[in-house]
C-alpha cells in the first residue's frame, strides 16, 4: 500500500547519479524475476513487485527528519526492498517458507547481473539486512561492518518497513472469493485478518493502522501480535541510536484513501 509516484520514489538519491542508476537497474531486473514467485505459498500472500514498491514507500516515510539515514544506507534499504524475497522463486520455499531468506542470499550471491551492479561490501551488507528481516532473528546480534553504515539500524528500519505492508493490496478480497474454497483454515483466517485493514499511514515515530474493526480477533492475533513483536525488536536498536521508538495505533475507519 502507499505506493510512491514512480518519478519520486528515489528522489533522495537524485544527487548521487551512480546509486540512482544502479537502483533503477536493480528495479528493472527484479521486476522481471518477481512474477515467477509461485502462487503455491502457504497463505498465497503477494510478495511481488507491488510489495517491493510499498516497502520503498514505507522506507521513505519512516526515514524522516526524526530518523535520518545516509544516502548509502538508503541505497541499501532500496536494494533490500527489491531483492529480499527472491528466495520465494525457488521451489523449496513452497515446502519450507522459512528457507526463503537464505535462498534469497544464496541466489543474489550467484546471480551475475546483481553481482555486476554491487560491490562485495554492498553485497555483504545487503545479505545482513535480508537475513535479519525475519521476525525470529535477533537484531541485537548484528555488528557494524563499516563505519559509514549503521547496519543494525537499517536492518531494524527494514524490518518495520516490511512488517507494515498490510491490508487488501496483499490479500485482495476479489482473489479471496475465488480461492477461498481451496484455502485451509489457517490461510483463510490470515486473509480475513488483512481484509480488516483499510490502510496504513506512517508519520515517524507513529504508525497508524486504519481498520474496520479494531477488535477483530483474527486481526488482533495474526496482525497486531506479529507487528508488535517486530516493532519491539526494532525499538531496542532505535534506542541504541538515541532514536524515538516506533509506536502503533489502530484507528477505526469505514474507508481510507491513500
Amino acid at each position: 500500500m502507499n505506493q510512491p509516484d514512480e518519478r519520486r520514489r528515489y528522489q533522495a538519491l537524485a544527487g548521487y547519479p551512480d546509486l540512482l542508476d544502479r537502483i533503477e537497474k536493480v528495479e528493472q531486473y527484479a521486476s522481471r524475476l518477481l512474477p515467477f514467485i509461485p502462487r503455491g505459498l502457504p497463505v498465497y500472500q503477494s510478495h511481488g513487485a507491488v510489495h517491493s514498491l510499498t516497502l520503498i514507500s514505507n522506507i521513505n516515510r519512516l526515514t524522516t527528519s526524526g530518523l535520518q539515514i545516509s544516502y548509502t544506507e538508503r541505497f541499501l534499504l532500496y536494494l533490500a526492498a527489491w531483492l529480499h524475497d527472491l528466495g520465494y522463486i525457488h521451489p523449496l520455499s513452497i515446502y519450507d517458507r522459512g528457507m526463503h531468506v537464505e535462498l534469497s542470499i544464496e541466489m543474489i550471491g550467484r546471480d551475475p547481473t546483481i553481482q555486476s551492479l554491487l560491490s562485495p561490501p554492498e553485497l555483504s551488507l545487503l545479505g545482513t539486512i535480508i537475513r535479519y528481516h525475519d521476525t525470529h532473528t535477533d537484531l541485537g546480534g548484528i555488528r557494524e561492518e563499516t563505519p559509514s553504515v549503521r547496519t543494525p539500524l537499517i536492518a531494524a528500519v527494514f524490518r518495520v518497513a516490511d512488517a507494515v505492508d498490510l491490508g487488501t493490496d496483499r490479500c485482495p478480497e476479489e482473489v479471496f472469493l475465488l480461492i477461498e474454497d481451496g484455502l485451509n483454515e489457517h490461510s483463510r483466517r490470515h486473509w480475513q485478518a488483512h481484509q480488516n485493514i483499510t490502510g496504513v499511514s506512517i508519520s515517524y515515530p507513529v504508525i497508524t493502522i486504519h481498520v474496520h474493526n479494531p477488535e477483530n480477533p483474527f486481526f488482533r492475533r495474526r496482525i497486531i501480535a506479529h507487528l508488535e513483536e517486530d516493532c519491539m525488536g526494532a525499538n531496542v536498536i532505535l534506542k541504541r541510536y538515541n532514536l524515538a521508538p516506533v509506536t502503533l495505533e489502530c484507528k477505526k475507519e469505514i474507508s481510507y484513501h491513500h
